[in-house]
């Protein structure tokens, strides 16, 4: 069953306080996914990988992803409402992203792909330069 099955609930937290919020139960992870495809994410996300990740809403209209089969080394995704893009990028937010990796008991964070304005954007954070993306190492 891929995630493309489920539609969004576009009533998700219509308050839109702008804090992190985790996301628990399966159901709750398939709409979170959902909404990150309706938003454009670029890459299929399969069920079981929807369902292993740790997902957290930024407000009601972006979310973050961690993902990764060695705990001490997560993979951030990130994916925001087209109006709402750019709301990640801020210093609050990026610490943010950060501890929570820490707290998901991360030692290392990791972005892989392409896109040059991403990773410059993450090294201004400092992030530093890997052979597939980014990576910052926590906790110091």
């Amino acid at each position: 069953m891929s995630v493309g099955a489920w539609q969004p609930r576009l009533e998700v937290a219509a308050a839109g306080h702008r804090r992190f919020r985790m996301v628990t139960s399966a159901e709750g992870k398939l709409d979170a996914a959902a909404h990150a495809t309706h938003w454009g994410y670029p890459r299929f996300l399969a069920v079981d990988e929807i369902l292993k990740a740790a997902w957290f809403w930024y407000g009601y209209d972006a979310l973050v992803w961690y993902t990764g089969s060695e705990v001490a080394e997560l993979h951030l995704h990130a994916c925001a409402r087209p109006d709402a893009r750019g709301r990640l990028a801020g210093k609050r937010e990026m610490l943010g992203v950060e501890v929570i990796a820490e707290l998901l008991g991360a030692e290392r964070l990791v972005v892989d792909g392409e896109d040059p304005k991403l990773h410059r954007l993450l090294r201004a954070h400092g992030w530093q330069k890997t052979e597939t993306g980014s990576v910052v190492h926590l906790g110091g």
